[in-house]
């Protein structure tokens, strides 16, 4: 595995289940530096996840625009790369 990931620190773990995130094994759990929890809600991983960094906003269609970050999914074994959005999955 890379080691430009790290993990979790006991701090982050408890800002991610303040923000209704969930996990069995958060050792499974990696993030690159910089990873600020605030742009993960509502959301369960399991298995090995690495996660990278969300520090981009996008404009969608509409004129919504979104965070770049992980609310409302379910995530098993991924390598979440820098700047995306997973929404509602």
């Amino acid at each position: 595995m890379n080691n430009q990931y790290r993990n979790l620190t006991e701090s982050e773990i408890r800002n991610l289940e303040s923000n209704n995130c969930y996990c069995d094994n958060w050792e499974l759990v990696r993030v690159k530096n910089g990873f600020n929890t605030d742009y993960v809600r509502d959301s369960v991983f399991s298995d090995n996840v690495t996660i990278g960094i969300f520090e981009k906003s996008f404009d969608l269609k509409g004129g919504v625009k979104k965070h770049s970050g992980i609310y409302r999914a379910t995530i098993h074994n991924c390598d979440i790369a820098d700047n995306v959005l997973i929404d509602n999955i």
